[in-house]
């Protein structure tokens, strides 16, 4: 396992940079989903574990919403609806509704990555699964929480995710799934600030 986190161009992840334009949601999508394949492929592969049941999934993408579970294992990342940061509730002029009069919004994004483990099921004979076949996964699930909520935390400290520095961002609290079907696993969500721009508005009239 690593123990530090290095997104370079020699290891292949390359983030992309806002452009100020309409992209640029999908753009932290996409530099999300990046840094979560690579840190699983880093440091979420237990020794011992067969290939296909740890590190990052080969079933790894960005999705339209939350997703159906059909596939495990799996990787998948989305973005929520964007919302307005409450960042002065008891100062009236620069609550929500207000702040966009004065051009200070703050629009707050939310991306969820959410990764998923095949649970052990019924013998052929319909036996129960083993107290130790369900701590097999258990140890990948919890690796692959710790492992994404720590390398989110030191990329945006670091300044490879959603740089600046100063840019608002928070890690929500991680979710651990029970069993649905043949899958469990875990999701983490961050919320964070981006810029909003203005379009060209030539063509809208009031008449």
């Amino acid at each position: 396992m690593t123990t530090g986190l290095d997104v370079t161009e020699e290891v292949g992840v390359v983030l992309k940079k806002f452009t100020g334009g309409a992209d640029d949601l999908y753009v932290a999508l996409d530099n999300f989903f990046e840094v979560c394949k690579f840190a699983l492929a880093q440091d979420a592969a237990i020794p011992g574990y067969e290939p296909e049941e740890t590190g990052c999934p080969a079933c790894a993408y960005v999705a339209e919403g939350p997703p159906a579970w059909d596939a495990c294992p799996c990787l998948i990342c989305w973005t929520g609806a964007p919302e307005v940061g409450d960042t002065f509730p008891l100062q009236p002029t620069l609550a929500p509704m207000h702040r966009i009069q004065l051009e200070r919004q703050v629009n707050i994004i939310t991306v969820t990555a959410v990764v998923l483990r095949c649970q052990p099921t019924l013998g052929p004979n319909g036996e129960l699964p083993t107290p130790e076949a369900h701590a097999h996964v258990t140890r990948q699930i919890n690796t692959d929480m710790w492992t994404l909520w720590n390398w989110l935390k030191e990329a945006k400290r670091q300044e490879i995710l959603f740089p600046p520095k100063i840019r608002e961002f928070g890690l929500q609290p991680g979710i651990a799934y029970n069993p649905m079907g043949a899958a469990a696993g875990c999701a983490i969500t961050c919320r964070f600030e981006l810029d909003g721009y203005a379009p060209d508005l030539t063509g809208l009239v009031i008449s």
